[in-house]
């Protein structure tokens, strides 16, 4: 069974895949990296606690250097095996520091590592299971848990019969019998590969011997061939002479002896493999004769010394001269020293090859002694481990990166005791929380969380889920704001297995739990509104959500709804007008849609309504956001304005017409005196002079012709004014306000008023010309007023400036300034400087009418140095929406 892997260590298993590292650190079993001569590399803490050794201790041994009773031979001839095949399997007893022996399975196979060989080798204690037989053997008192319990399948057959008198939950799995039934079968289920007279021979051994172990193969219940080591011996159950039966699954052994007779076989094919693979593990092996000085090396040393045969001295000052300069004097002083002791020797040194290579080797030595106790030989091996070091250094440099990635990631690591106190956080908590990691240490996590009761319920938590817990939790800055953190933690336990504490990681999660805060309040007020907001598929167009204002408007249920769409809702549309309606959008050449429309109630009664239409690309998908106003009071509203705004329009061209006569009547006066006073003096020379009359005659009928043409024109003026625009038709701008200008000749004539017009004859636009020449007027007249006062020269100059899309038009007279008090309020309806008789209010007010709302125009007023100045702007091509 594994455990849950420590998240500390992950990183220092020479950087293995992750299932790897779960299976290394956390085995039950006791799991070994070595190199190919046994130097062991790195160990997981089940072979620290079964062997009762430090790592540091494991580090400087060899395999064989491990405490075997009686396995050291063993473990030379599975080696071997292992170099062979690539994988051995073999049992042996060690003997713990207590003294006690422990009996074991082991299990190695050859990994690779950054190209390097090296040895997985899996030590399993089976003491338990040897203790289990002895029990089940010898015990009745113990032997029902024993028996259920057992991590093997154990079977009960009657002597005679061969009926299957008990049986546990591990062989029923194993021969796929049910275990509330088992004495429905008989020894035949052990025996499915065995004839009858096998089985006889079978029954025999062990009435003869009392005991007996044989091998033997099942199907279990899942189809599956199983092979099983089953032991039997004889014993007494319930008064009956019984066989009990021990089945061990030894299918995965049986496999790997398999695959290793195949290798062996294939080794036996070509001794070559074996010579290559010498060499690719770069182990050579020399001699020294200390009596001639004579040193011999194999090939695979010259090969690691970057040497030819004749390029070397064999002497021991020549193999000297090839050690890096710095480990010469440490290596001639250890094989002197060995000589002196006169004892093995073990060191690691670094080369320095003719071509400038740096190597690291490993070398053994062991000496050979005479009659008389004298060394007279010194025989070693020599291993290239450059890459085995660097593997080291890697494996020393990821413990310091992992200390790093700890030091600068974002989320916080954190660790705490049994009390709850801090022992370890990583840098980044100064960010998390406001305090230093010195600060933290020592002090109980609890104290930090918004509500400390919450380590209660942690607690209680982590034991219901296994010690793992994923929560989310306050805490306190130090500048007393409240951070929002999501965790991951777990237990850590002790190099003895006992809990230490809990670990684990925080992140700071406060501006995601202000974003959902966010979402909700923002859902909270979509709901609530009383406009009708609805969410559509880009596709289908079926509803995904609306809101209630939707649903009480249009008083449908929301299941009735979400069948629906929107066309469905919209009598004015089908789907394929409103699928053209919305296509600009999915063609993103726009990006809103703004359209009046009509929706239709369950009832089928219908209301106005303005729809805003958008298509959104969010993370989820593509989807159309419409937000519908209810514009049903608007449209009462706008009628009444509208209606509001014709009284007004009828008032001011009574005003208007009022002054119209008036200008008439005026401009009427002097024509109509020349008419009367040329008629009396024809009357006179008629009755009183006898001369020839007839030319005098003519000349005054032919004035009084022209006064009467003048008086009808003046009509056709005011007629023309009084008329409203059917259409927009093309104008010309400057007879336009030739036109505004004769209807006010007569007036600005009287009032001493000289009106200057400064237009291109050229300028023409698209418009309504009976309005326009209304805006003229109004102002004109308004600029006469503003006249009256003034004592000197008094001047309207109208000057028009032709842009590329508008007409620029200011009218400037030189009265006095408006008062900035009410140079907001002079477009207002109803107001007016000119006292209760002196005009209606309407004037400027129908001129802002008339160019906002039907001309699509501005006007503004400017006081100027000398005066006041409307300024006007309109679209050359006036367009209707």
């Amino acid at each position: 069974m594994m455990k849950q892997t420590n998240f500390n260590e992950t990183q220092e298993l020479l950087q293995l895949d992750n299932q790897y590292q779960a299976l290394f650190e956390y085995s039950n079993d006791a799991i070994f990296i070595h190199d190919l001569e046994g130097k062991i590399l790195e160990v997981n803490k089940r072979a620290e606690a079964m062997f009762g050794r430090s790592k540091k201790e494991f580090l400087t041994l060899y395999t064989h250097d491990l405490p075997y009773k009686n396995g050291k031979e063993r473990c030379k001839e599975a080696m071997k095996i292992l170099k062979e095949n690539g994988f051995v399997f073999f049992e042996c007893e060690f003997i713990s520091k207590d003294k006690t022996v422990f009996p074991v399975k082991v299990s190695a196979s050859l990994i690779k590592i950054n190209d390097i060989s090296l040895v997985q080798a899996i030590v399993r204690d089976v003491s338990q299971e040897k203790e289990t037989i002895a029990a089940l053997q010898n015990s009745n008192e113990q032997y029902q848990s024993l028996f259920e319990n057992t991590a093997f399948g154990a079977l009960i057959i009657d002597e005679q019969t061969m009926q299957v008198l008990n049986c546990n939950k591990m062989a029923s799995d194993m021969l796929g019998i049910n275990l509330n039934s088992c004495n429905k079968w008989n020894a035949t289920i052990l025996h499915q590969n065995l004839s009858k007279d096998q089985l006889e021979e079978h029954i025999y051994e062990v009435a003869q011997h009392h005991s007996h172990s044989y091998n033997s193969s099942v199907i279990d219940k899942n189809g599956k061939k199983r092979e099983l080591l089953i032991s039997c011996r004889q014993i007494q159950f319930n008064g009956i002479s019984s066989h009990l039966s021990i089945l061990v699954d030894i299918t995965e052994k049986k496999n790997y002896e398999r695959e290793l007779e195949e290798k062996n076989q294939q080794l036996k094919k070509s001794k070559a493999n074996l010579i290559e693979a010498q060499k690719i593990a770069h182990i050579g092996n020399w001699e020294l004769n200390l009596i001639t000085n004579q040193l011999t090396w194999s090939d695979e040393v010259y090969r690691i010394f970057d040497l030819e045969v004749h390029e070397f001295k064999a002497n021991y000052q020549a193999f000297l001269d090839n050690i890096h300069p710095d480990d010469k004097e440490k290596v001639n002083h250890a094989y002197l020293k060995s000589i002196e002791d006169k004892k093995p020797y073990h060191i690691i040194h670094r080369l320095i090859t003719k071509n400038g290579t740096l190597k690291y080797v490993e070398e053994r030595c062991e000496h050979i002694l005479d009659e008389q106790q004298n060394i007279i030989r010194s025989i070693g091996t020599i291993q290239d481990i450059s890459k085995r070091k660097t593997v080291e250094i890697e494996l020393r440099k990821s413990k310091k990166n992992y200390q790093s990635i700890l030091d600068n990631m974002q989320d916080t690591y954190y660790r705490t005791n049994l009390k709850g106190e801090l022992v370890y956080v990583s840098k980044s908590v100064e960010t998390l929380s406001g305090y230093s990691s010195d600060e933290l240490l020592g002090q109980p996590l609890a104290n930090f969380y918004r509500d400390p009761s919450i380590r209660d319920n942690f607690l209680k938590n982590m034991l219901a889920n296994n010690g793992k817990l994923s929560f989310q939790a306050e805490l306190v800055h130090r500048n007393k704001s409240i951070v929002w953190l999501h965790t991951n933690s777990r237990y850590w336990r002790k190099d003895n297995g006992d809990i230490g504490g809990v670990e684990g990681f925080a992140r700071d999660i406060t501006q995601e739990k202000q974003a959902q805060e966010k979402e909700k309040r923002l859902l909270d007020l979509i709901e609530a509104s009383s406009n009708e907001i609805y969410v559509f598929d880009k596709k289908s167009l079926c509803f995904n959500y609306v809101n209630q204002g939707g649903i009480a408007n249009l008083q449908y249920t929301p299941s009735e709804l979400y069948t629906k769409h929107p066309y469905d809702i919209k009598p004015k549309f089908t789907e394929k007008s409103f699928r053209e309606y919305i296509q600009p959008l999915i063609d993103n050449t726009v990006t809103e849609q703004r359209f009046e429309t009509l929706h239709q109630r369950k009832d089928g009664s219908t209301y106005p309504v303005l729809v805003h239409l958008q298509l959104l690309h969010t993370k989820f998908a593509e989807e159309f956001l419409a937000v519908i106003i209810d514009i049903s009071e608007q449209e009462k509203m706008n009628k009444k304005i509208k209606e509001q705004e014709e009284i007004m329009l009828v008032q001011s061209r009574h005003a208007a017409m009022g002054e119209m006569i008036s200008m008439i009547a005026h401009q009427w006066r002097q024509p109509i005196s020349i008419v009367g006073m040329l008629a009396n003096s024809m009357k006179h020379t008629l009755q009183v002079e006898k001369m020839d009359t007839s030319r005098a005659m003519q000349e005054d009928l032919q004035t009084i012709s022209d006064q009467v043409q003048y008086m009808s024109k003046t009509i056709d003026d005011f007629r023309n004014f009084f008329q409203k625009s059917n259409a927009i038709e093309e104008v010309n701008l400057y007879y336009l306000l030739i036109e505004a200008k004769s209807i006010l000749g007569a007036v600005f004539q009287r009032h001493n008023i000289k009106l200057i017009i400064d237009c291109p004859i050229a300028i023409t636009l698209h418009t309504y010309s009976r309005e326009l020449v209304q805006v003229f007027v109004n102002i004109l007249s308004n600029a006469k007023d503003a006249l009256g006062k003034v004592s000197d020269e008094k001047n309207i100059i109208i000057h028009v400036v032709e842009q590329e899309e508008t007409i620029e038009i200011s009218i400037f007279n030189n009265g006095f300034p408006i008062k900035e008090s009410i140079k907001n309020k002079i477009f207002e309806p109803y107001f007016t400087t000119k006292g209760n008789f002196g005009g209606t209010g309407l004037g400027l007010y129908m001129v802002k009418s008339i160019l906002d709302k039907h001309m699509n125009g501005k006007i503004a007023v400017e006081n100027k140095k000398n005066g006041v100045a409307f300024n006007i702007t309109l679209p050359k091509i006036l367009e209707l929406d």
